[in-house]
């Protein structure tokens, strides 16, 4: 009985310290994480870990420590765990989504992203991110669909041009160019939307309109190689060999 009484003294008097130990770690391990000090960090969460295992803050601050060195494979097993222990937090599912993105596991970074949105159906990088996923997996008309949810939550510059590229990979360049349009129109200096406009007036056989966007486009970055290669498709179809070819030549020397 007394040997009994004595364990469960011992236990009692462990647990408090137990649990103090792994709170100053998780703390060191924020700290770290703070001060971009990723490896001390990984090793504060993972004392944490051992301590407790349902440890959902710690299981996801080391993924994010892997995914900032680029470890991804390492980031997508925590924060499987993170949003296997505490399955209604948006966050995880969106850190799993990025982390499988970087490993080019399209449909798993599709499932994340979908996850994440139902548990934050306000989370617009969320729709951002899927967006780019189902682009990458050549899901266009997914993408599209996806694209145009975004615009029912947050309408800005960032989502109609999501939503312009995604009509543009889907051969709706008319709709394409109207989304592109909407998103210079949130931010002047959207490089990437006056070359899309570039390119939808192009298939529409608007050159001369195409070739202004691209020019535009230029002001603001000279030495950007997509506008280039856009003008170069541009003064082909136009039969403007010449010009093209200076286009790929200005591509050469920047590259």
């Amino acid at each position: 009985m007394k040997k009994v009484i004595l364990i469960s003294i011992l236990v009692t008097l462990f647990l408090p310290i137990s649990a103090q130990t792994y709170f100053k770690d998780f703390k060191a391990g924020e700290s770290n994480f703070q001060q971009k000090k990723y490896v001390d960090a990984i090793e504060n969460f993972t004392k944490v870990i051992e301590a407790k295992k349902d440890h959902d803050r710690a299981f996801n601050l080391r993924g994010l420590c892997y995914f900032e060195l680029k470890d991804y494979a390492k980031a997508v097993a925590d924060f499987t765990q993170a949003s296997s222990i505490k399955e209604k937090e948006a966050e995880y599912h969106f850190n799993l989504g990025k982390a499988n993105i970087e490993l080019k596991d399209y449909p798993n970074a599709i499932a994340a992203f979908d996850k994440a949105i139902d548990r934050d159906k306000k989370m617009t990088e969320a729709y951002h991110l899927k967006v780019k996923a189902q682009m990458e997996a050549k899901m266009f008309m997914d993408a599209v669909s996806t694209g145009e949810k975004i615009l029912s939550i947050d309408k800005n510059a960032t989502s109609y041009y999501l939503l312009g590229v995604a009509q543009d990979s889907s051969n709706l360049f008319k709709e394409a160019a109207n989304s592109f349009d909407r998103a210079k129109f949130y931010d002047s200096k959207l490089v990437g939307a006056y070359i899309g406009l570039g390119h939808t007036n192009m298939k529409l056989q608007k050159f001369t309109e195409a070739l202004q966007f691209i020019d535009k486009a230029l002001t603001f970055d000279n030495k950007n190689i997509d506008a280039l290669l856009v003008r170069s498709e541009i003064n082909v179809a136009s039969n403007n060999l010449q010009a093209a070819i200076d286009d790929i030549s200005k591509i050469i020397v920047f590259e």
